[in-house]
């Protein structure tokens, strides 16, 4: 049986208190035994100097094992082993090695950026010219000063090797002392992430990492790994996901020749981020090139020339030659995640040229607005949404002031808190066309019903108001609104509107043939012919679910209900007392029970509901 975590001494280092960390006790058992085995390497501070880092020898396999401490629950482990108890038998045998061995546990920090000045220039002297052997010998000079004998040996040994042709004694004397250098490179250059593969061409290293292996934080490897960028080790860093690459992990990019997608799962989302953030050369990078795969190297040029990107002859600063000749992206565009420099950056390609439907998915802000609006080709826009777009009251009174005000016939602005000032913002023009609204969670209140019931929005049918702060007054404000008759549709599950005045809220609505209203888990149509506007049909469907207070205040409505079909409620006695009660003032020619959750109590409850109608004219069709 697991046992419940303690709460950290002052000195978490008390080996009683580690072992109390364990899953079960056993785990305490197995950990001194790995301990006894001697299956620790080398201690390190982690990359992020919170903690620390050891290379451990298990069972089936070399795990990874990174602990740092925590104020909350004494220590956060990980480990790279297969078990899923947390804290694994290896991470706490390295809690007890270093309990025992305090010299250990010095507070680590991140790792000292000073080297040598003329390191970082011979590194970037061997990056702009790849094919020389020259730079590479120099470089080999600088790194035996710097200590490491083994890894100048090995870039002059291969250097020479990749001069020389395919066979003969000499090739076969390098290629054996190459063997023999190897394991001293690798002692010098420090362990690498398990989920990596390292090889060596010309004295620098080719980094091949497996798919996601960033999601994991850079504190759970040594600090050693990013000082291997730093100093000039890894010159090809090839990954196989480009998708949501951390701040981090760009940091690294930056500091190799060649960033290699070449193999990458991507689209444009990808490509957009790459283009945005690994310009090669700038803010003082390394980095020549980025590869990605051949299908997308025209729209990878484009969107690096968008950006600024330096081209020389045929051959641009992305590595890619292939010629590209253009796209249909169609209608209909859809971008994720974008932040203002990559909205930007769409926009000067020319990726929103020509389009009739532009779903923005992260936060552009209000200057993505101003980007946005000045951006040409955009006659044909007639369907515009946000997500999330972190943009503000001036950002709305922007677009609400521009062009599109008069053309969009759907707008859409999701998530973004911008409250009553951003629907006065909306409200401050005509949308002559606009046939659809939606403006859900964004903070919308009683006040900002007022500020929209006397917008100017005279095509609108469907109002989506889903996740705001809007009250029964304030839904009553926008259901009586002439200026808002024609919408049909109305979202408002999300709002504090209570059970009991959904019902008062859609027959006391202003007259329209149809009206739809969705409340949380309650949805009520509303009807009445041409003929008869004073005779008015409702249906409430429901999601089976009890809604208790539904019908109590329907018997004060002064509208009158011809008809009534009830669909997929679940009602109990005291619910159906209450919509007899509702049908004695309102006298009905049908009522309708469709897929409801009927008691027994509740059914007897029903068959009174019909005989207190004094007209006589009520009876259930369907039960």
């Amino acid at each position: 049986m697991a046992r419940k975590k303690p709460k950290p001494p002052d000195n978490p280092w008390d080996e009683t208190y580690i072992e109390s960390l364990a899953f079960h006790k056993d785990y305490v058992k197995e950990a001194r035994k790995v301990l006894n085995k001697g299956g620790f390497g080398a201690v390190q501070s982690r990359a992020d100097g919170r903690g620390w880092w050891v290379e451990c020898k298990g069972m089936t396999g070399t795990y990874q094992v990174s602990v740092r401490p925590d104020s909350e629950r004494g220590f956060v482990a990980e480990c790279s082993c297969p078990s899923n108890k947390k804290p694994c038998k290896h991470s706490i045998a390295l809690l007890l090695y270093l309990a025992a061995h305090p010299e250990e546990r010095i507070e680590p920090t991140v790792a000292s950026t000073a080297r040598s000045f003329d390191l970082d220039a011979l590194i970037r002297a061997v990056f702009a010219s790849p094919r020389e052997d020259t730079p590479r010998l120099i470089l080999a000079d600088c790194v035996q000063e710097l200590g490491q004998p083994a890894r100048a040996a090995l870039i002059r040994l291969q250097c020479e090797r990749a001069q020389i042709g395919i066979g003969g004694a000499q090739v076969e004397a390098l290629e054996a002392e190459e063997a023999r250098l190897m394991p001293i490179v690798r002692e010098e250059m420090g362990p690498i992430p398990d989920s990596m593969r390292a090889s060596f061409e010309r004295g620098f290293v080719t980094l091949v990492a497996a798919d996601g292996w960033w999601r994991r934080d850079l504190g759970s490897y040594p600090a050693r790994f990013p000082e291997l960028f730093r100093d000039g080790w890894i010159e090809t860093f090839c990954v196989r996901n480009a998708y949501d690459l951390p701040p981090w992990l760009i940091g690294l990019f930056q500091q190799v020749r060649l960033a290699d997608f070449s193999g990458a799962d991507m689209g444009d989302r990808e490509l957009v981020a790459l283009a945005s953030d690994l310009q090669p050369g700038r803010d003082g990078a390394r980095l020549q090139s980025v590869l990605v795969p051949t299908q997308f190297a025209g729209r990878y040029r484009e969107l690096t020339a968008a950006a600024g990107g330096v081209t020389s002859g045929t051959q641009t600063t992305t590595g890619l030659v292939s010629t590209y000749h253009g796209r249909d992206v169609g209608s209909s565009r859809r971008y994720e995640n974008l932040n203002p420099a990559q909205f930007e950056l769409l926009s000067r390609a020319g990726h929103f040229r020509g389009a009739h439907s532009l779903n923005l998915v992260g936060g552009i802000g209000d200057e993505g607005i101003t980007t946005l609006l000045a951006t040409p080709g955009l006659g044909d826009l007639a369907h515009l949404e946000f997500t999330k777009p972190e943009i503000s009251a001036n950002g709305l009174k922007e677009l609400a002031s521009s062009p599109l005000a008069d053309r969009l016939r759907w707008l859409g602005v999701q998530g973004s808190a911008v409250g009553t000032a951003g629907a006065d913002a909306l409200c401050g023009a005509t949308w002559g066309q606009l046939t659809k609204l939606s403006l859900g969670a964004n903070n919308l209140t009683d006040a900002s019903s007022a500020s929209l019931a006397a917008g100017r929005f005279p095509a609108l049918g469907f109002l989506d108001l889903r996740d705001n702060m809007i009250t029964r007054a304030g839904a009553a404000v926008l259901l009586r609104a002439n200026q808002l008759a024609r919408v049909a549709t109305w979202e408002l599950a999300g709002n504090p509107v209570a059970v009991e005045a959904r019902i008062p809220l859609v027959l006391g609505a202003e007259y329209r043939a149809h009206l739809t209203v969705n409340f949380d888990d309650t949805k009520i149509e509303r009807s009445h012919t041409t003929d008869k506007p004073d005779e008015l049909h409702l249906r409430v469907t429901g999601t089976h679910e009890r809604m208790p207070g539904l019908f109590l205040e329907w018997a004060g409505c002064a509208r009158s209900v011809v008809s009534l079909v009830l669909a997929q409620l679940r009602f109990d006695a005291a619910e159906m007392e209450r919509l007899a009660t509702a049908l004695t003032a309102h006298p009905l020619c049908e009522i309708h029970f469709g897929a409801n959750e009927l008691r027994n109590e509740a059914v007897a409850g029903a068959r009174g509901a019909a005989r207190r109608d004094e007209t006589g004219r009520a009876r259930p069709q369907r039960q």
